[in-house]
C-alpha cells in the first residue's frame, strides 16, 4: 500500500447532535451562555462608544431582559448591545465554533482588554438547542443604515434568514422549548438558574413573565425618579397620640408627620449585582460589607472568623474573597465552598483542586479571567491555573495568619482552637506552608497561656537563670580563677545585652522632629524650588515645644499655633498638639539628582527627546554633597554621607515596551508599567571598599596573592539607576526620587568586636586540626562495630512495638466507648433532671393557671353580655361559659321575630317615603331597577330618589305659566339646542324649563341634569300607570317587603353568629388549658422515675470510664515508648550507617583539610580586617547622626528624607 497524506473531515449532520446534547454536563447552563453573549454584545458597544466609533444615546442603560412565557412555551433573551447584520449572523451563528468576541478582540487588540470579554469559543449559542426545538434570532446592528435580521433554525443543520422587524439596536433570542424542558418556562425555575450563574454578571439582568398583571409600589414623593410611572398621588395625614403631661393634663402629640406619597409601577429589580464586593479595593469595604456578602452568598447566619481579600495582577489576574467560617465540629461538615468565576460569570463550585486539601473548609469566591469557561469539569480540574491558584491561596492564607499573630495576637489566640487542626495538617502536607507558619504555631502551657516556640524558649531561659546563678556561686568557692573568668565573660555579655536593649528602645521611640524636603526640578534634575515640611511630635501633650530652624517664610499648616524667639531658638505654643509647619531655604542640598538621556546610544536633551522614537536610556545619577569623618588607620578622612535613593516612574504601555531597569523591579498591570530603581550612593566609598592600595604595598599584596593570602574586599554597590525601553513618540510624566540615610539606622554593629581575637584562635585551630585527624581514625573503627550490631536490636524492638500497638488500640476502643457511654448517660441524667424539675414547676402552677384562666373567661362573657345590652337587646339571663350558646340562639330568634312588615314600612317612612301608596310605588319600581348583588332595601332607596325627581319635574311644569319675559327668552334660546339632540318640541320645552329652574344662573350647563330629571319623571309616570294595570302588582310589592325582612333577619343572625364564634374560641382555649394541666401532672410522675434511673446509669458509666481511661493511659505510654524505641532504632541504624560513611569520609578528608584548608584560612586572615569593622562603626554612627536638614533643637531626636519631583517631558 502506498503512503498517503490527507485532512480529517467532520460531517455537520453527525457533530451537531453531539454539540447540542453533550457539549455541557448541566443543561441549565444554556442560560449562562446566552446571558454571557448578551453581556459581551453590550461590552462591545460600550467599547466602540469609548473609542469614538459610536455614540450611545444619553438615556442608554445597559440591560438584559429575560422573559418567560408559559402559555406559548417560550423563553426570550433580549440585550441592547452591538447587534448583528445579516453578514455577521452568517459568520458568527452559522459557523460553529467561530467566536465574535475573539474576532472583536483581534480587530481592536490595541484598544481593548481580553479580560473584559467573557466568551472566546463560539459554542455557547448552540447550548440553546439542548432545551429548544426551535430558535429564533431578531437583531439590528449599531451600524448606520443597517437592516434588521430574522434568523430561524429548527435544530437541524438548516436555517432560514430574512429581513426582520426589530427597531432598536440589539439582539432578541427566542427559544421554543421542547416538551422535556418546559420547566424553563417557569419564572421561579429561571430565576433559580439566573441566581446560580449570573448573580454577579457585569450587566443588569431583569426577569419578567409575559402578560403578567402590573404590580405597584408606594414610595415617598421625594424618592421619585424621572423614569418612574406614577399611578396615583397619596396624601397621608399626620398621626397624633394623646399623652399625659407632667401636670396631669393631656395633649395631642404628633407622632408621625403628614407625608406625600406616590403609587408607581413597581420598579424592576436586577438579579445581577454588577459591582460585587471582590471587585472593590479592600479600603472601600467595611467589616459589615464583608459579613453581609458572606451571608448573602453562603446563606450562613454565623459570622466568619476572618477573611482574606485577594487582589493579584501577576503572574495571572485574580480577585476574590476567602472566608474562614465558624465551625461547629460536632454537627457541621468540615467542607467549604469555593465559587469560581470568570469575569463575574459563574463557572463551578465543586472544583476541590482550587484550594489545598488542608483548607477545604474555606468558603469564598474567586474571579479569574484566565480560567476557561470550560464545558468539562475534569479538564478544569487539570487546568494549570487551578494549581497556581491553589498555591497562591496557601501563601495568602499563611501571610494572613502570620500577620494576625504579629499585629492582632489577641484575636489570633481566640481563633486558635478553631483553626489549629487545619494549620497543623497544612504543615504536614505542604512544606512551603510549613516554613511560613512554623514560627506561629501556638502551644498552651499549664496556665492556659498561648505561646509560640520562641515564647517557650524565652520562658525557659527565665526559669533556668536562677539555677545558673547558683552553679556559678558554687564554682566561685572551688576555683577563684574560673570565677574571675566567668565574671569577666558575664560582664561583657551584660554590657552587650544592655547596649542592645538600649538600641532597641531608641529605635522604637518616636523621633521628636520628622522632616521632609521636597525638591522640584526640571527634566534634567536641576533644582527649581525647595520646600521643607516639618512635623514636631508631642506625644506627652506638652504646652510648648522647642525647635531650631534656618527656614524662611515659616507657616503653620495645620493649626493656628505660633512660636516665639528667633529661628535658632524657637518655642512653639503647642497647647498639647503636634505642630506641622513648612518653609523655604536656599541652603545647598546634601543630595542631588541628575538625569542623563540617551536615544539609540547618543546623549540627547530632554526637550529634543520629546516626540522621538527608538531605544531610550534614562540614567539617574546621585551626588552626595555632605561628608563625614571616619578613622582610616592613624588618620581621619572625610567620606561621603551614605544615602539610599529610590526612584520610581509610571510608563504608558502604548508608548513604552521592553522595559528594563538595572537595579530595581518592573511591575506591569497591562495598561501601565511601574519602574522602581534602588541605589546606595556614597556607601561604597564610605566603607572604603573601592579604595586603591598604595603603590608600595601592591608588590607585597601580589606576593601574598600568589601564596593564597590575598583577601578581595571589592563589593559592587549600585550608585545609580538606569532605565531602558523601546519608545514610540516619547513623553514622560514626572518621576519621583526619595533619598534618606535611615537605611543604616536599624543596623546594630556594636557586637562586631571579635576580629581582634581571630588571630589567636587560628593557632589553636591548627593544633586542633591535627588532633582531629588522629581522632577520626579511632572514631571510624568504633562506629563500624556499632553498625554491625544494630540490626539485632531493631528486630527485637519492632516485635515489642507491634504488641504494644495492638494493646493500645484495644484500650483506646474501650476508652472511647466508655467515654461516649458516660457523656450519653450524663446528658440523659441532666435532661431527665431538667425535665422533672420543669414539669414539677409547671404542675405546681397548674391550679393557679386554671383558676386565672377561669377568671379571664368569666370576664370575657361578662363583657359580651354588657355589649349586647348596650345595643338595646334584652337578654333572658347573663351569658356564661355554660349557657352562652343557648341564650344567644334565643335572643337571635327573638330579634328576628320583631322584623315585620310594619317595621319595614316604618323604616321606609324614616327614609322619606311617606304613605302606603308612595311606599308601594317605590317597592314596585325597586323590583324593576334592582341590580345583581344589591339589597332590596337599597333598591327601594334608589326608587325613592326617582320619585323625588318626578315630583320636582311636576312642580316645575306647573309653574310654566308664570314665567317672566326674560325667562321666556332664555327658553326660546335653549329649546332649539335641545331639539338638535333629538328631543321633540314638548319634551324640549319641558327640559329647558327644568334647566332654567334648577340652574337659573347658567341654564345651559344644567341641561344634562334636566334631561335626567325629566327622564325620571317620565319613568315614574309610566310606572304609575303600570302599577294600576298590572294584576300581579300586589304580589310584587309583598315580595319586596318579604325580601327586606329576610335581609334584616340574615344580618341579625350574622351578628349573633360572630359573637358565638368568638365565645366558642374562648371555650376551646379554656378546655384545652384544662387538658394541658392534667397532662403535665401525669408527665411529672414519669419524669421523676426517669431521673432516678438516669442518675444510677451515670454513676456506673463514670466508674467504667475512669478505669478505661487509666488502662488507655498506661497502654498509650507503653506504645509511645516502644514506637519511639522502634523509630529510634531505625533512625539509629540509618544514622550509624551515615555516621560510618561520614567517619570514613572525615578520616580521608581531614588530612586534606589540615594540609590545604587550615593553612589557607590562616593566610587569608593574616591581612588586617579591623579597619573594615571600624569603618562600618563610623559610617553607621555618621548616618544615625544626620537627623535634620534645616536645623533641630539641642537634645532632640529627628529624621529627614528628601523627595525629588522632576518635570515631565512632552506632557
Amino acid at each position: 500500500m502506498s503512503a498517503k497524506h490527507g485532512n480529517l473531515s467532520i460531517n455537520s449532520d453527525n457533530i451537531f447532535p453531539i454539540i447540542k446534547k453533550w457539549m455541557y454536563s448541566d443543561h441549565d447552563i444554556f442560560v449562562r451562555e446566552l446571558v454571557s453573549n448578551g453581556c459581551d454584545a453590550i461590552t462591545k458597544l460600550k467599547k466602540l462608544d469609548g473609542m469614538g466609533e459610536y455614540a450611545l444615546p444619553d438615556d442608554y442603560k445597559a440591560a438584559i431582559q429575560v422573559i418567560v412565557n408559559p402559555d406559548e412555551k417560550t423563553l426570550k433573551f433580549i440585550d441592547n448591545g452591538i447587534g448583528m447584520t445579516a453578514d455577521e449572523v452568517e459568520e458568527y451563528i452559522t459557523q460553529i465554533a467561530f467566536s465574535g468576541a475573539t474576532e472583536f478582540l483581534e480587530k481592536y487588540k490595541d484598544k481593548t482588554n481580553s479580560d473584559q470579554m467573557i466568551g472566546h469559543f463560539g459554542l455557547g449559542f448552540y447550548s440553546a438547542f439542548m432545551v429548544a426545538d426551535e430558535v429564533h434570532i431578531d437583531s439590528l446592528s449599531y451600524k448606520e443604515g443597517s437592516t434588521p435580521v430574522h434568523w430561524t433554525c429548527d435544530g437541524s443543520t438548516e436555517y432560514d434568514m430574512s429581513e426582520g422587524s426589530k427597531t432598536t439596536v440589539g439582539t432578541e433570542i427566542t427559544l421554543f422549548l421542547n416538551e422535556d424542558c418546559l420547566e424553563f418556562a417557569n419564572e421561579y425555575r429561571v430565576r433559580e438558574v439566573l441566581e446560580k450563574y449570573c448573580s454577579f454578571m457585569p450587566v443588569e439582568i431583569f426577569l419578567s413573565k409575559a402578560n403578567a398583571p402590573q404590580e405597584y409600589e408606594t414610595i415617598d414623593e421625594s424618592e421619585l425618579k424621572d423614569d418612574d410611572v406614577v399611578v396615583e398621588h397619596i396624601h397621608e395625614d399626620a398621626k397624633y397620640e394623646e399623652k399625659e403631661k407632667e401636670d396631669g393634663t393631656k395633649e395631642q402629640v404628633e407622632v408621625s408627620p403628614a407625608k406625600e406619597k406616590v403609587k408607581i409601577n413597581k420598579r424592576p429589580v436586577s438579579i445581577s449585582d454588577i459591582h460585587p464586593l471582590w471587585t472593590k479595593h479592600p479600603n472601600e469595604c467595611s467589616d459589615e460589607d464583608y459579613k453581609e456578602f458572606y451571608r448573602k452568598v453562603f446563606n450562613d447566619y454565623r459570622e466568619p472568623l476572618f477573611w482574606i481579600h485577594l487582589n493579584m495582577d501577576y503572574p495571572f489576574n485574580l480577585k476574590g474573597i476567602l472566608y474562614f467560617p465558624r465551625i461547629n465540629t460536632e454537627y457541621d461538615s468540615i467542607e467549604g465552598t469555593i465559587k469560581l468565576y470568570n469575569n463575574q460569570v459563574f463557572i463551578a463550585d465543586n472544583i476541590k483542586e482550587v484550594i489545598p486539601e488542608y483548607l477545604m473548609l474555606l468558603k469564598g469566591v474567586i474571579d479569574c479571567p484566565d480560567l476557561p469557561l470550560n464545558v468539562s469539569r475534569s479538564a478544569l480540574q487539570n487546568d494549570g491555573f487551578v494549581k497556581k491558584i491553589s498555591e497562591y491561596i496557601s501563601k495568602k492564607f499563611a501571610d494572613k495568619l502570620s500577620g494576625m499573630c504579629k499585629t492582632d495576637r489577641e484575636n489570633y489566640e481566640k481563633y486558635w482552637d478553631d483553626i489549629n487542626p487545619f494549620i497543623k495538617y497544612g504543615c504536614i502536607k505542604d512544606e512551603k506552608f510549613s516554613k511560613k507558619m512554623m514560627d506561629y504555631i501556638l502551644f498552651k502551657n499549664i496556665d492556659g497561656k498561648y505561646l509560640t516556640l520562641e515564647d517557650c524558649i524565652n520562658e525557659n531561659k527565665k526559669e533556668e537563670a536562677p539555677a545558673e546563678n547558683t552553679e556559678e556561686k558554687a564554682e566561685t568557692t572551688e576555683n577563684t580563677e574560673n570565677t574571675e573568668n566567668t565574671e569577666k565573660t558575664e560582664n561583657t555579655e551584660t554590657a552587650s545585652t544592655e547596649k542592645s536593649a538600649a538600641a532597641v528602645s531608641v529605635s522604637n521611640e518616636a523621633v521628636d522632629k520628622d522632616e521632609t524636603v521636597y525638591v522640584i526640578t526640571d527634566a534634567a534634575g536641576v533644582s527649581q524650588q525647595v520646600i521643607v515640611s516639618d512635623h514636631l511630635r508631642n506625644p506627652k501633650g506638652e504646652a510648648t515645644l522647642r525647635d531650631a530652624s534656618n527656614l524662611t517664610g515659616i507657616e503653620n499648616v495645620k493649626g493656628n499655633e505660633g512660636y516665639s524667639g528667633s529661628a535658632s531658638n524657637m518655642t512653639w505654643k503647642a497647647n498639647g498638639k503636634d505642630i506641622y509647619y513648612r518653609g523655604s531655604t536656599t541652603e545647598q542640598l546634601p543630595f542631588e539628582v541628575s538625569i542623563r538621556y540617551e536615544l539609540d546610544g547618543k546623549e540627547i536633551s530632554p526637550a529634543d527627546l520629546a516626540g522621538k522614537s527608538g531605544r531610550v536610556a534614562m540614567t539617574f545619577n546621585y551626588k552626595v554633597n555632605r561628608t563625614m569623618t571616619v578613622q582610616d588607620g592613624d588618620e581621619q578622612v572625610a567620606v561621603p554621607l551614605p544615602f539610599m535613593a529610590i526612584t520610581g516612574m509610571v510608563l504608558d504601555n502604548d508608548q513604552f515596551t521592553n522595559i528594563e531597569v538595572d537595579n530595581g523591579k518592573v511591575l506591569d498591570d497591562g495598561d501601565r508599567t511601574m519602574v522602581v530603581g534602588l541605589a546606595l550612593p556614597g556607601l561604597e566609598e564610605a566603607l572604603g571598599l573601592n579604595k586603591e592600595e598604595p603603590a608600595e604595598t601592591a608588590e607585597a599584596d601580589a606576593d601574598a596573592e600568589e601564596d593564597g593570602k590575598g583577601f578581595d574586599l571589592d563589593i559592587d554597590i549600585p550608585g545609580s539607576v538606569t532605565v531602558t525601553a523601546d519608545v514610540t513618540d516619547f513623553s514622560l510624566d514626572a518621576t519621583m526620587t526619595m533619598a534618606s540615610c535611615d537605611m543604616l539606622s536599624d543596623l546594630d554593629v556594636d557586637d562586631v568586636t571579635s576580629l581582634d581575637d581571630l588571630s589567636d584562635a587560628l593557632d589553636e585551630l591548627t593544633d586542633a586540626s591535627s588532633q582531629l585527624v588522629d581522632g577520626s581514625n579511632e572514631l571510624y573503627d568504633g562506629i563500624r562495630q556499632l553498625y554491625d550490631k544494630s540490626g539485632d536490636l531493631i528486630d527485637g524492638v519492632n516485635d515489642l512495638n507491634d504488641g504494644a500497638k495492638k494493646l493500645n488500640n484495644g484500650a483506646k476502643q474501650l476508652k472511647d466507648g466508655t467515654t461516649d457511654l458516660y457523656f450519653g448517660a450524663d446528658q440523659i441524667n441532666g435532661g431527665a433532671s431538667s425535665l422533672a424539675s420543669g414539669l414539677g414547676q409547671l404542675s405546681s402552677n397548674s391550679s393557679d393557671l386554671v383558676s386565672g384562666a377561669r377568671q379571664i373567661v368569666d370576664a370575657v362573657f361578662a363583657s359580651a353580655t354588657q355589649q349586647i345590652k348596650d345595643q338595646g337587646v334584652a337578654l333572658p339571663e347573663d351569658l356564661t361559659l355554660e349557657n352562652y350558646a343557648e341564650v344567644l340562639q334565643q335572643v337571635s330568634d327573638a330579634v328576628a321575630s320583631t322584623i315585620t312588615e310594619e317595621a319595614v314600612r316604618a323604616g321606609l317612612e324614616q327614609k322619606g317615603l311617606s304613605g302606603a301608596d308612595t311606599q308601594n310605588l317605590a317597592l314596585y319600581i325597586a323590583a324593576d331597577i334592582k341590580i345583581e348583588n344589591e339589597t332590596m332595601e337599597a333598591a327601594v332607596v334608589r326608587a325613592g330618589a326617582k320619585l323625588q325627581n318626578a315630583q320636582t319635574v311636576q312642580t316645575i311644569s306647573a309653574s310654566a305659566g308664570s314665567l317672566t319675559e326674560e325667562e321666556q327668552a332664555v327658553l326660546a334660546q335653549l329649546v332649539p339646542t335641545i331639539m338638535a339632540g333629538g328631543a321633540d318640541q314638548d319634551t324640549a320645552q319641558l327640559i329647558a324649563l327644568v334647566a332654567l329652574k334648577t340652574s337659573p344662573t347658567d341654564p345651559a350647563s344644567g341641561i344634562d341634569n334636566a334631561v335626567s330629571l325629566v327622564q325620571d319623571g317620565a319613568y315614574v309616570q309610566g310606572m304609575q300607570q303600570a302599577i294600576t294595570q298590572d294584576p300581579n302588582a300586589a304580589e310584587t310589592i309583598a315580595a319586596g317587603i318579604a325580601q327586606i325582612i329576610k335581609e334584616k333577619q340574615t344580618a341579625v343572625g350574622g351578628q349573633f353568629a360572630d359573637v358565638l364564634d368568638q365565645l366558642n374560641s374562648v371555650k376551646k382555649f379554656y378546655n384545652g388549658l384544662q387538658t394541658y394541666t392534667a397532662g403535665v401532672d401525669s408527665a411529672r410522675a414519669g419524669a421523676n422515675q426517669l431521673s432516678s434511673g438516669a442518675l444510677e446509669l451515670k454513676r456506673g458509666a463514670e466508674k467504667l470510664q475512669d478505669g478505661a481511661a487509666e488502662l488507655y493511659k498506661g497502654t498509650t505510654d507503653l506504645y509511645d515508648g516502644t514506637q519511639k524505641l522502634s523509630e529510634g532504632g531505625v533512625t539509629l541504624r540509618d544514622g550509624v550507617k551515615k555516621l560510618k560513611n561520614g567517619a570514613g569520609e572525615l578520616r580521608d578528608g581531614m588530612e586534606k583539610f589540615d594540609e590545604e584548608g587550615i593553612q589557607k584560612i590562616t593566610n587569608v586572615f593574616e591581612g588586617d580586617l579591623n579597619h573594615v569593622v571600624d569603618r562600618l562603626h563610623d559610617v553607621t554612627d555618621g548616618a544615625n547622626a544626620y537627623n535634620n536638614f534645616s536645623g533641630i533643637a539641642s537634645g532632640a531626636t529627628g529624621k529627614v528624607k528628601f523627595i525629588f519631583k522632576t518635570a515631565g517631558i512632552g506632557d
